[in-house]
């Protein structure tokens, strides 16, 4: 049966009143399995470790969202995606795990982790000391957070690059020296925020899964999954939302992380990566609003 799930199954929930709720597990091969929802606690698949899904009837949910997906790929006769970089492919997972079954899933809690790319990621942001917490949040070129994230307190905000560099701010290549940079002044001397390639080389090189970790009945924390494609290895990123003003917005369903890399084309911006259960990618916003920073190193 472990042969069976390979290497991708797709699990959807028909929520009803009635008492013959099923979950529906596709095979590999296209063939659909169902099992009353009552009967379902928990599903432990192959030695990949892609995916350990935990308290099923918590998260029925969320999974019935992954229907249309789930019937496209019956359609086509339940093959996979045709390339690893496929959009159905990188959000397929929507699972649940409890805190402490993470290890099953590669997430350690070892400070740094190599996904196999060019820099190595921090297992947590700045201001976390667990890879679900959210951690801090700073304006762009600043390093202590503040009660409000505006315009008129930013260090940043309406300055050209050439006056970023002239200041010391940013160096020849556009990125936050260590003076101004979050991670290096908070995390010590060797991180340092990641550049907007390094950003895009984490989109492109990983498969990105939303999923939630159970830390408590009450503490349920948002966020991707994020397992390399070149050694399996793996980190998670919640859903920090970002700070303007004195509001907290979309926590738990948007994750915001600073580059150290300015907007060279205006006064206003900085690159960042950002991220729904839907979408992720590197893009410019506001330097005064606050972000969360998860460090790197080489």
């Amino acid at each position: 049966m472990k042969k069976i799930f390979l290497f991708i199954a797709a699990i959807i929930a028909a929520i009803s009143a009635t008492a013959s709720d099923q979950f529906y597990v596709i095979l590999k091969d296209g063939t659909v399995v169902s099992y009353p929802t009552d009967k379902v606690d928990s599903i432990s698949f192959d030695d990949s470790q892609i995916a350990k899904i935990m308290g099923f009837n918590d998260m029925a949910e969320e999974i019935v969202k992954l229907k249309k997906e789930v019937e496209a790929l019956k359609s086509n006769g339940g093959g996979l995606p045709s390339s690893a970089d496929s959009s159905v492919f990188s959000t397929l997972w929507f699972q649940t795990i409890r805190a402490k079954d993470l290890p099953a899933i590669g997430i350690t809690t070892d400070s740094v982790v190599d996904l196999g790319l060019s820099v190595k990621w921090a297992n947590f942001n700045v201001g976390a000391s667990a890879c679900y917490e959210y951690g801090d949040h700073f304006a762009w070129g600043e390093v202590k957070t503040k009660d409000s994230y505006d315009k008129n307190n930013s260090n940043t905000y309406g300055k050209k690059s050439s006056e970023l560099e002239s200041a010391s701010i940013i160096g020849k290549e556009g990125n936050l020296t260590a003076q101004y940079d979050a991670a290096t002044q908070n995390f010590g001397g060797k991180w340092r925020m990641p550049t907007e390639n390094e950003c895009e080389e984490l989109v492109k090189n990983c498969v990105w899964t939303w999923m939630k970790i159970v830390v408590s009945p009450k503490d349920i924390v948002s966020g991707y999954y994020i397992k390399s494609f070149i050694n399996g290895k793996a980190i998670f990123l919640p859903a920090t939302g970002y700070r303007i003003g004195t509001s907290s917005s979309d926590v738990g369903s948007s994750g915001s992380y600073w580059s150290s890399t300015v907007n060279e084309s205006d006064s206003y911006y900085a690159y960042y990566l950002c991220f729904y259960s839907s979408s992720k990618r590197t893009n410019y916003y506001y330097r005064n609003t606050g972000h969360a920073v998860r460090p790197v190193t080489e």
